[in-house]
């Protein structure tokens, strides 16, 4: 018709329900239930209605039945944890193409973490290592929620130095919060950096993507495995993600990533 029109397409999201602690104790072998993160304390103050991002456990079906309209519990949260999202996205750490990507599997899995964060009232903020950092400072609410969505859409691989060492930098170096990095490269630099972050009271998960499965190729599993052991041995909790990963069990400790 002679104009042009703007489609955004969002971010795919999984719920993946409300204890991060699942995941934390899988990746370090532990009992899941031997560790709890989430809600210190909460009230039920109401009901609200449903937006992208809700979880299906916050649904509220008696008051949604009554009301016809999807409705969620809502909770007056008592703690203040909060967790920055470290995204990897220098080119040499990425694999495959389109919806098949390693990349494309990473944004989904900041997206998901966000939401979770979001609907638990956490802080939450993400940091892109590319070519240069562009961050989303640590913020609570749907706003925040909102502008890492807007910020997921535009990542792009780019090269420049390997993120581990940027983690002196201003923005990894503010609020005391954890560290959820997400990236498809380990070695022994990144090791002693993330063990130096644990070091000063930092909580580390990492999440590893395994490439092979995305399509790359010379992937040294063995040093990989080494590498993954040294961390948590020490109390870093590692979750290996490939591409058939299905993060919605992954985060019910129902399905496991090995090394």
């Amino acid at each position: 018709m002679g104009e042009m029109k703007y489609l955004v397409v969002l971010p795919e999201i999984y719920d993946l329900g409300d204890d991060i602690g699942i995941i934390y104790s899988q990746g370090l072998d532990m009992n899941p239930g031997s560790i709890r993160r989430g809600r210190s304390g909460s009230e039920f103050i109401g009901v609200r209605k449903y937006d992208a991002g809700d979880g299906i456990s916050r649904i509220h079906w008696k008051a949604s039945a009554k009301s016809q309209n999807l409705l969620v519990k809502q909770f007056q949260e008592s703690n203040n944890y909060a967790f920055m999202i470290i995204f990897d996205a220098k080119m040499e750490h990425h694999m495959g193409s389109g919806t098949q990507s390693s990349l494309e599997k990473a944004v989904t899995l900041a997206a998901s973490l966000a939401a979770m964060g979001t609907r638990n009232n956490f802080g939450i903020g993400i940091a892109f290592c590319g070519a240069e950092i562009t961050q989303v400072p640590i913020g609570y609410g749907k706003g925040q929620f909102s502008m890492i969505l807007e910020t997921l859409v535009g990542v792009q691989t780019g090269a420049g130095p390997d993120c581990w060492e940027r983690f002196g930098d201003p923005v990894f170096a503010g609020k005391r919060c954890g560290i959820y990095f997400i990236t498809g490269h380990i070695d022994g630099n990144m090791v002693d950096t993330l063990i130096r972050m644990m070091s000063q009271g930092r909580e580390v998960i990492l999440f590893l993507l395994k490439l092979e499965s995305f399509g790359g190729q010379g992937i040294m599993a063995e040093d990989r495995q080494k590498a993954v052991l040294r961390l948590r041995a020490v109390g870093i909790s590692v979750v290996m993600v490939d591409r058939q990963t299905d993060l919605r069990l992954l985060f019910r400790g129902l399905e496991y990533g090995n090394c």
